[in-house]
């Protein structure tokens, strides 16, 4: 585990290690502004409001939000993981896709999670 240098809002350390449990409930992912990537505010059908941006917003990405726990040699640890980081976990599968999945057949979400579980590193870089 290495130690960066954080600002002034916590500390940040990067860890290679592997996931052994991902948990999520039924908002594995939520309607995120293409701007700022923060979660949106449902301000009316198909209509959006990003509070950061203050903004109104009708189109908008679907983003990744899932605890996991991760372990190396010294221990383990649960992070919290958003976005690329989960896309990674997934083998490169897009939230707006691992929706399209659920929508369609009843326990695909589980399916994907699980699969994950055993084919995964975490890391900040590969090589």
């Amino acid at each position: 585990m290495e130690r960066l240098d954080g600002d002034g809002k916590g500390k940040f350390y990067t860890i290679v290690g592997a996931v052994q449990t991902i948990t999520y409930d039924n908002n594995f992912c939520y309607p995120a502004c293409d701007n700022c990537r923060k979660k949106l505010v449902q301000a009316g059908p198909e209509m959006y409001r990003c509070e950061k941006c203050k903004e109104p917003v009708r189109s908008h990405s679907l983003m990744y939000g899932v605890h996991a726990k991760v372990s190396d040699g010294t221990g383990s640890v649960w992070i919290e993981s958003f976005g690329e980081c989960v896309e990674i976990m997934l083998g490169g599968c897009k939230a707006e896709q691992l929706m399209e999945a659920t929508k369609a057949a009843r326990g695909a979400t589980k399916l994907a999670f699980e699969q994950a579980k055993y084919k995964v590193l975490a890391g900040d870089e590969a090589g």
